[in-house]
């Protein structure tokens, strides 16, 4: 075997223990591998000295580190942080001393031991499962019930500019079906879905983030870190203005492929899927270290690949993919309870995330994760709502997953994936956007219910007005908020509804007229 091939042997045996917590075992995998360094240091030539003293110094920085987070008061260290030309044994040695620990460090993994879940969803109980029957609003015929389970699926579509009502017939479903004790997932873009159910906010401050390299799938038909990958880089040039270039895509590509290796998830053994994902602190260490870090496995595909990158590309790849690699939302140490959304309601406010490229990203991550549980789960069976509907999703603005990001017609889009599959595996999806365009073919053929309230302009109404086959001039004429159309599969025609504003529902509202 190669002296580089040992080095990195222990090396990645000393990461894979790091992220298994078995702390003490890491690190003297590490620090053999630093004494094996000095050890070929003293043999090799004044070039390779050099090669080894950079090496030393990176696994010297990865021992610090683990004794930071394992936080004990005492433990083994390494003295010297420095190799010379002049290379001697005791110039990496091991010796008892007290651990001044990163306080910021010692903070984050403390937070690791506390149980964060109850601290969301303590004391809030959701109702036994019963019926879906929602007086949603006022017709002509009297007060319009919504009810799912006569229905194709659980998807409703809502569309109507700004000041139309929209966000507050989004609120009014998720009152409805938590109040029937349905577990619904609200995401909240603007702050303004105020409910009264558990919260997590994601801003700069909070606790909870998302790990967008978690895999979505551990299926052998569509899983492990290939697809994930793929979707990953796409994600990346959806999200960054103006896209990322072919070779710099490459660069990403195998920046992703090196640091789902280094956690030892491989796409030929579906066994090691299950293994700890890598986050973006990793992808961030592999970018100031991969050309020491070939050195080390100079054959290694990715490094050698990432190792020929220009270093415009280099550049270009860091500045552009910075803020997301360092926003808060991902390099969080608690992730957002994604197993307990099929038990609890939760809304998820990321009106702190000011950006939309970052808002994409987190709310992308979210609805994969989430997917891929209640697909993991398998086919829901039965007829009846609590047989039917596992959970609910409701997402104010869907431009966010939609707008200007790629093909809205992707199959592989999110919002799609649930249009297209939400039946099969118990979701039900409530969407709504100021636009009728920022819904993909996928989710306007698959809604069984369009709600339509009073349009942007002009030309929406129009638009509007051809989605549920109503003259546009009814749409022109529509004023106050709540004021509009519903349509659903088992209509022949549109009717006009006044929704029932969320504020002490249901009312009474005055019988509508006839147009």
């Amino acid at each position: 075997m190669e002296n580089s091939d040992k080095i990195l042997e222990l090396f990645s045996r000393g990461k894979k223990l790091a992220k298994e917590k078995m702390y003490d075992e890491a690190i003297a995998n590490f620090l053999d591998a630093a004494e094996l360094t000095v050890q070929y240091a003293k043999i090799s030539t004044e070039e390779d000295k050099h090669r080894y003293e950079r090496i030393a110094n990176m696994i010297i920085e990865e021992i610090k580190e683990t004794k930071a987070i394992k936080h004990l008061t005492t433990t083994k260290s390494v003295e010297s942080h420095e190799i010379g030309n002049d290379l001697k044994p005791e110039d990496i040695q091991m010796k008892d001393e007290p651990v001044v620990s990163d306080s910021s460090a010692l903070e984050r993994e403390t937070s690791k031991e506390k149980v964060l879940i109850p601290d969301v969803f303590e004391n809030y109980v959701l109702a036994p499962k019963q019926d879906i029957d929602i007086p949603l609003g006022e017709t002509k015929e009297g007060i319009y019930h919504w009810k799912p389970s006569e229905l194709m699926n659980g998807i409703v579509m809502i569309t109507g500019g700004s000041g139309s009502g929209k966000s507050d017939t989004l609120k009014s479903f998720a009152k409805e079906l938590t109040e029937r004790g349905y577990p619904a997932l609200v995401i909240d873009l603007h702050g303004d879905l105020t409910l009264e159910i558990p919260k997590i906010d994601i801003n700069f401050t909070s606790k909870f983030g998302i790990n967008p390299l978690e895999l979505f799938s551990v299926s052998s038909l569509d899983g492990g870190p290939e697809p994930q990958i793929n979707r990953l880089v796409q994600l990346f040039d959806d999200a960054v203005e103006d896209g990322f270039s072919s070779t710099q895509l490459a660069f990403i590509r195998n920046l992703l492929g090196y640091a789902y290796q280094q956690a030892h998830i491989i796409q030929g053994n579906p066994e090691t899927w299950k293994n700890s994902p890598p986050t973006f602190k990793d992808v961030k260490n592999i970018v100031s270290t991969y050309q020491t870090l070939i050195e080390i496995d100079p054959e290694n595909s990715y490094l050698v690949s990432l190792n020929t990158a220009t270093n415009a590309t280099l550049n270009a790849v860091i500045n552009r993919l910075s803020p997301i690699l360092n926003h808060p939302a991902f390099v969080t140490n608690e992730m957002i309870p994604i197993g307990k959304l099929t038990e609890f309601p939760l809304r998820i406010n990321l009106k702190s995330i000011h950006t939309v490229d970052m808002q994409y990203i987190v709310v992308d991550s979210i609805l994969h994760q989430l997917f891929s549980r209640l697909r993991s789960k398998g086919h829901v069976e039965g007829s009846s709502d609590e047989e039917r509907f596992r959970m609910f999703v409701l997402i104010d603005e869907v431009k966010i997953l939609s707008g200007n990001r790629g093909d809205i017609n992707d199959s592989f889009n999110i919002l799609n994936r649930l249009a297209s599959e939400s039946r099969k595996f118990g979701i039900g999806m409530i969407v709504a956007s100021q636009v009728i365009r920022h819904f993909g073919r996928d989710i306007r053929s698959n809604s069984a219910t369009k709600i339509v309230l009073r349009a942007m302009d002009n030309e929406e109404a129009r638009v509007n007005a051809k989605e549920i086959e109503i003259d546009n001039k009814l749409l022109k004429a529509l004023r106050k908020p709540g004021l509009g159309y519903i349509r659903t599969t088992n209509d022949i025609v549109a009717k006009k509804i006044q929704i029932f504003p969320f504020v002490d529902r249901p009312i009474h509202i005055e019988v509508l007229e006839e147009e």
